[in-house]
């Protein structure tokens, strides 16, 4: 007969007792209530006595399998019985027991600073607790147990985990980081993040935890490939996103890495065209003879060691996976039906939808925002960009303008750097803002600090908050269930892990608003109720059956067209191309790998023979480059060794456009944009059976290159629309100009609106297709060109593109960390900034610190320790 312990015996089930549930649920009633302010409903009556003893009882949970579970409601009782009275003594004890019971250190700072235990033992664990969670790279820090156990593990070999949003992890990846430079002052580190927004802000915080030991220690931050310190002797960090991360090891194979940090793992379940770039990066470190240490970190996700497959050659006894419910703050969950009119709160134990009461029928979403987000910080989510800004202009208008000396400076700064007409500049003086990624990094990150700091309270956003960009909110409202297609439990989750943070509360609200239309109450239930599933890797779920069989055929045959299949979408397409290089790179270079692994049952030892003698070749062998197939390189070097070339640079560092369009028609057909960008580069007009698209990107690229600030470029479009216009009125061609607007294409008019929507296309034509696409695939004909002629020397439209200039100063500048529009500065405005010295080495003037542009000014403090060298004072 098995033995149950006491512990054992009181914890089983505890989170299901009739008698907690009840005070419980009343808990939460009277939460919502206090939170919406309904005074026409009674608050229900709490022994608050035994519910405060049911949180100290959960707080000391030893439960094996609910043990976070348990410590998370204890957390969360008491915090929202302080919430409903911060006066009474007992709740204001019992908070900072339990806080210390489940060890939130941190949480006891901001709300029990003062809390000491009756207990001598109390006291005794508490001191005890606290030595052990001592951060060695901030020792007046703690970590919370979870982030201790992660931390614990770094120095396996290889190690997956996944936490809730809201726990820190990327924060403990930076600790441990911070405390090897410190100890050990050698070795390179690199952090994969999912997109170059987020690339902005681990830099940031890194400079941040390490400041002068940088430079005392000889380190470098680098985010992309170009960057100076490369050319130098170096210990470096790398911060990248998986491309950029794979073509500098592509450029500097031999470049030594200690660790490989790979922050929002859950990407690489993704069925799209990014993922498959984290199987190749894995794949040729873990081949190393030095590989790095592997971390993968994700969010919520239940089975974290699904992504360890990743490491073909992994050995026992090297890895370790863990997974963790704890989080440091809760959150409380509403929703707001709009169709019924009513309110309801979410009961996480037995969830289930409790109705709180009704609300006025003529009241909206912003109402709502105006009434629960006075005084807080408050994020609104919309799948939809139109929606994004149409509910922020809605909301700023019943409000008038802050005597804020920043939020003026910033609109004054987006008139002059965006447009006079942009609506961003109106709505920011009122502390109203809107977040996307296509805003550009100096605007979008003044952004972000000015909403940290509480100056910006109201923030309407788009899935870039489900990237990664971590903002404190006190108030999420979620007004849909989509991000692309429909959201899928993990990132439900990991939305609304991003209100509430530890630094400032102890949980956080979400809102979810079922709107009249477009969203559903039963939709967001579901979500709410849902477990997340164990994940998959997208090279199972992205492959079918009949896809791996036409793979293998069609390579062996010779051929690595694919057929796109109808129903599937173009960066799935994309992803299953990568997935079949990956294979024909790793058969031909005989390695093993998870990708190959996923196809061998359609290959044996004859038919990888006959892929072989398809496409080995010895005097010139594959790159480990997967966004060209074997068939579009090999047209490649044929045009080039043809005499195909980048266009020339004139004065005033443009292109002719009709050389720089037939240059790209020329890459359309080299890289089969028709078949593979069919909705952007290569999309052709069926009227007019022109590259329509392509025309304008060329447009866009031409002015992009010759270092035109954005505003130009922008009032350069409105002129050419007008005089389109003016000849469409004149009979001398056939269309007017047109402009995307609300999701259709309309004849542009030099509106407000139109003038606005002109802006979002043109900053999302350099963001996504410029900086993105055209990027990529000047990156692959400028490799290409080097290997054709490895002695001559080339205008590289790579870098013009990369750094948005030709002029070099301005692209030495942006290679030590600076951004276009600070290159511009100091190129122009400022130029008196940059001096070359004897030995004829550019520096720049130790002035630029005292700048009036708050932009430039932050750049400067921040590439102060991360290239001193490089000012001269």
């Amino acid at each position: 007969m098995e033995m149950t312990t006491i512990g054992a015996a009181i914890y089983k089930d505890i989170e299901k007792n009739e008698y907690l549930n009840k005070l419980y649920d009343k808990l939460l009633f009277n939460y919502g209530l206090k939170l919406f302010g309904i005074n026409n409903v009674q608050p229900r009556e709490i022994n608050v006595p035994h519910l405060l003893r049911f949180a100290d009882i959960l707080s000391k949970s030893i439960d094996d399998e609910k043990a976070e579970q348990h410590k998370l409601m204890a957390q969360e009782i008491v915090a929202l019985l302080h919430a409903l009275d911060q006066e009474d003594e007992r709740i204001q004890y019992y908070l900072g027991s339990v806080l210390t019971n489940v060890t939130n250190f941190r949480g006891m700072n901001i709300k029990a600073a003062d809390y000491i235990s009756n207990e001598l033992y109390e006291r005794v664990f508490t001191q005890f607790s606290q030595d052990y969670l001592r951060i060695p790279a901030a020792p007046d820090r703690y970590f919370f147990k979870a982030q201790k156990e992660i931390y614990d593990k770094f120095s396996a070999k290889y190690l997956s985990y996944s936490a809730p949003t809201s726990l820190g992890k990327s924060y403990v990846m930076r600790m441990y980081i911070k405390e090897k430079i410190e100890k050990n002052g050698a070795g390179n580190f690199t952090i994969i993040v999912p997109t170059k927004a987020l690339i902005n802000e681990v830099t940031a915080n890194i400079t941040g935890d390490l400041g002068e030991i940088l430079y005392e220690k000889n380190y470098r931050i680098v985010t992309s490939a170009g960057a100076v310190a490369l050319e130098e002797e170096h210990n470096f960090i790398f911060v990248m996103t998986p491309e950029r991360l794979l073509y500098l090891l592509i450029l500097l194979p031999d470049m030594s890495m200690e660790y490989l940090f790979i922050d929002e793992a859950h990407k690489i379940s993704k069925r799209d065209e990014r993922s498959a770039y984290y199987y190749k990066i894995v794949d040729m470190l873990a081949k190393r003879k030095h590989a790095p240490h592997i971390v993968f970190a994700s969010p919520n996700i239940p089975n974290p060691d699904i992504y360890l497959q990743l490491v073909s050659n992994m050995g026992e006894g090297e890895s370790f996976n863990l997974a963790t419910k704890f989080s440091p703050v809760n959150q409380e969950k509403f929703l707001i039906d709009c169709k019924g009119h009513d309110f309801y709160f979410y009961n996480e134990n037995t969830q289930k939808l409790m109705k709180l009461s009704s609300f006025d029928p003529n009241k909206e979403l912003l109402d709502f925002v105006r009434e629960l987000g006075e005084g807080k910080r408050n994020i609104i989510y919309s799948n939809n960009k139109e929606k994004v800004i149409e509910y922020a202009l809605a909301y700023a208008n019943g409000l008038s303008p802050l005597q804020d000396s920043e939020l003026l400076q910033l609109a004054e700064d987006i008139r002059n750097e965006v447009h006079n007409y942009y609506y961003l500049a109106d709505i920011i003086t009122k502390g109203v803002a809107y977040h996307m990624g296509y805003l550009p990094a100096t605007i979008r990150v003044r952004i972000e600090l000015l909403y940290k700091k509480g100056s910006i309270k109201t923030l309407f956003c788009t899935s870039t908050l489900l990237e990664g960009v971590n903002l404190p909110a006190d108030n999420l409202f979620i007004t849909s269930h989509k991000n692309g297609g429909d959201m899928g439990p993990v990132d439900f989750r990991n939305l609304m892990g991003r209100v509430g943070r530890i630094e400032f509360n102890l949980y956080g609200n979400v809102f979810l608003v079922a709107m009249k239309y477009r969203t559903n109450k039963e939709r967001f239930l579901s979500l709410l109720q849902e477990e997340i599933e164990p994940q998959k890797l997208s090279v199972v779920t992205a492959l079918s059956d009949v896809q791996k069989e036409k793979i293998v055929k069609t390579l062996e045959s010779g051929s690595t067209e694919l057929i796109k299949e109808p129903d599937q979408s173009p960066s799935e397409y994309s992803l299953v191309r990568k997935f079949s290089n990956i294979l024909l790179k790793d058969i031909v270079n005989e390695r093993e790998s998870r990708v190959r692994k996923e196809f061998a049952e359609y290959l044996n030892p004859e038919i990888e023979k006959k892929i072989l003698e398809r496409f080995y070749d010895k005097d010139n062998p594959m790159d480990e480059d997967i966004t060209l197939s074997v068939d579009q390189t090999e047209t490649l070097q044929d045009r080039i060794r043809g005499g195909l070339h980048y266009p020339s640079i004139h004065i005033g560092g443009r292109a002719n456009y009709n050389e720089l369009y037939n240059f790209l028609v020329e890459l359309c057909d080299i890289f089969k944009w028709e078949t593979y960008e069919m909705d952007t580069l290569g999309f052709r007009n069926k009227d007019t059976g022109e590259l329509s698209r392509l025309k304008h990107y060329a447009f866009v690229l031409n002015q992009w290159v010759s270092g035109i600030p954005i505003e130009r470029m922008i009032a350069d479009q409105i002129s050419q629309n007008e005089e389109k216009n003016r000849q469409y009125n004149s009979g001398n061609v056939s269309r007017p100009a047109y402009v995307k607007y609300k999701g259709h294409y309309v004849p542009f008019e030099n509106t407000r609106e139109h003038v606005n929507a002109l802006i979002g296309n043109m900053l999302e034509d350099i963001e996504d297709i410029i900086l993105f696409r055209i990027s990529n695939y000047f990156l692959r004909f400028s490799k290409e060109y080097r290997t054709v002629y490895p002695d001559d020397t080339f205008m590289d439209w790579y870098e013009f593109v990369e750094y948005g200039s030709t002029d070099p100063i301005a692209i030495w500048i942006q290679r030590n960390g600076f951004t276009r529009e600070a290159a511009a500065y100091m190129t122009s405005a400022g130029r008196n900034l940059i001096i070359h010295t004897e030995d004829g080495k550019l520096r720049i003037k130790a002035e630029l610190f005292s700048t009036e542009n708050q932009s430039i000014k932050r750049e400067a403090e921040q590439i102060r320790y991360n290239s001193p060298e490089i000012f001269v004072y």
